[in-house]
């Protein structure tokens, strides 16, 4: 089951509880934020939802910087996998069944 979350488009995995001990509130790194702002953390997201995230970013974040990038100037762009895979798809025009 594992290897079809990770691999499908659409399907995502269970999403977390958000009282469970594994929810990423619970990390030191988001206990600056509200309640009302970890309840909008993701709680488990399909591909498909890696690339609108991601997508959202590349339009607003990494694109405009590109575009202010002088002569011997770059922009490093990291990330994993999937985000990878997302902005691959979002790209290159992939459709579904090739990304």
């Amino acid at each position: 089951m594992v290897k079809k979350w990770r691999s499908s488009f659409i399907d995502p995995p269970p999403m977390i509880d958000f009282f469970h001990k594994d929810h990423p509130r619970f990390d030191d790194l988001y206990s600056h934020l509200s309640e009302n702002e970890q309840s909008k953390m993701p709680m488990g997201e399909s591909l498909q939802m890696v690339r609108y995230r991601a997508e959202k970013y590349w339009l607003n974040q990494i694109l405009p910087s590109l575009n202010s990038v002088r002569d011997g100037k770059s922009v490093l762009v990291s990330t994993h996998k999937h985000v990878l895979r997302g902005m691959v798809h979002l790209l290159a025009g992939l459709s579904v069944e090739q990304v």
